[in-house]
């Protein structure tokens, strides 16, 4: 672990965010509602895996999602626990396609008894229906609903082991959204946050950011149906704060204690993105919360993927090894 101080230089820390976190630590968490995921077919044989295609639908939404899931099972030996594994941006890619250290990652952790799922969406997590404005924390009720399947049809049945996640970027935005959002902090031992979450306060990111990436603006205009770079992120829409806020990982009244669930973030030392900043402001929430389970960390010679490096890629798999338990 490495002393908070030492990542002052990334970010000065929001004095008014700390204020608005202590003030409400007291208040009730409304939770959002999951919705429904159901086979679309038999499952099929994927790279010596199985993957599962699913739609999933929810009431704050207006289009049904779809995605893949790319399951591993574990190596013969005695079951150690599920960990669901999400990436960046739309989340469209493999966790194994972040690099080869990744996908070794992946093989790793089944012969060390863990059963692998990766989350694979078809359009994206956080495409809305046009000019719905839905947001990207209504629309976080589809990875939450995935999570919340593979939970019951995989890890239920075995009785025994640990539920965990991981995920890059975005992808780390996808699990925090579980936690803060969905009720769901209490089935899940661990989460490791790699690169982010850069959702965290979405009105900062679009209209004080000015690191913001081009890309990442694009996919939160996405999120609330504006396709042709005229949405509120895209366009700086002062008018939409309180939108944009209301639709961030701390926006709403969000859950921020989780007593049994070991939550790290993982930086890589050479990203330079607006994901630090943003993944730094909900650790200080965490922090202001009381959350005692809770870490912090950087990668040397590691930019904003950082499970593409062997050093990256290295670190998550010790951390879900000596936390998913």
């Amino acid at each position: 672990m490495i002393n908070r101080r030492h990542m002052q230089s990334w970010s000065t820390i929001n004095t008014l965010i700390l204020i608005l976190a202590l003030t409400s630590v007291s208040l009730a968490a409304q939770v959002l509602p999951l919705g429904t995921a159901h086979l679309v077919a038999k499952p099929t044989a994927c790279d010596s895996e199985t993957c599962y295609l699913l739609d999933v639908d929810c009431e704050q939404i207006l289009d049904t999602g779809r995605v893949t899931l790319k399951v591993g099972d574990h190596d013969g030996r005695r079951y150690r626990g599920t960990i669901l594994f999400t990436t960046g941006g739309q989340g469209t890619r493999r966790w194994q396609d972040l690099g080869k250290p990744a996908a070794r990652t992946i093989s790793r952790l089944q012969k060390r008894g863990f059963r692998t799922v990766q989350i694979v969406w078809e359009r994206g997590w956080m495409m809305g229906a046009p000019g719905a404005w839905e947001g990207q924390a209504n629309l976080a009720c589809r990875p939450a609903t995935v999570a919340e399947w593979v939970r019951v049809h995989f890890h239920i049945p075995e009785k025994r082991g640990a539920f965990c996640g991981t995920g890059n970027s975005a992808g780390a935005a996808q699990i925090s959204y579980m936690l803060t959002r969905y009720g769901m902090a209490d089935h899940f031992a661990a989460v490791v946050l790699t690169g982010g979450p850069p959702l965290t306060r979405i009105d900062q990111a679009c209209l004080v950011d000015p690191s913001t990436r081009f890309s990442s603006r694009r996919n939160i205009d996405r999120g609330f149906g504006f396709y042709h770079r005229d949405g509120p992120c895209m366009t700086h829409d002062q008018d939409a704060a309180d939108v944009l806020q209301a639709a961030s990982i701390l926006g709403g009244r969000g859950e921020f204690d989780y007593p049994d669930t070991l939550v790290w973030f993982l930086f890589g030392e050479r990203d330079l993105s607006n994901a630090v900043p943003q993944g730094l402001k909900f650790y200080d929430r965490l922090v202001a919360a009381g959350q005692d389970l809770l870490g912090i960390s950087l990668v040397p010679k590691t930019g904003h993927a950082t499970p593409k490096t062997k050093r990256g890629s290295r670190a998550v798999f010790d951390l879900l090894t000596a936390a998913c338990r």
